[in-house]
């Protein structure tokens, strides 16, 4: 029914070099259903191979107007607790 799911990186509030790349903490903002509120997302850096980009981030769909899925009239329901993952690679 939400087919987008959208963040908007808006700054980088601290950084912090770990043994497998640069931890960011930023801010932006997390669109979903026509709803957008600030969110901050950790997001783990890394240059080995290819630059890449990882994270989650845990939310409740009723802060974005989202009412969960339920199925067979009722007696199947989820939580309203998502987590979204993303692992994004760039290479040459």
């Amino acid at each position: 029914k939400y087919p987008e799911i959208k963040y908007e990186f808006v700054r980088i509030i601290d950084q912090q070099q770990t043994a497998t790349g640069l931890l960011l903490k930023t801010g932006g903002k997390l669109s979903i259903a026509g709803a957008t509120k600030s969110v901050y997302l950790d997001v783990l850096a890394s240059n080995k191979e290819n630059v890449s980009f990882s994270g989650e981030i845990t939310f409740n769909m009723s802060d974005y107007g989202v009412e969960p899925p339920v199925a067979l009239m009722g007696t199947i329901t989820t939580g309203d607790e998502i987590t979204i993952a993303f692992n994004v690679q760039y290479s040459k």
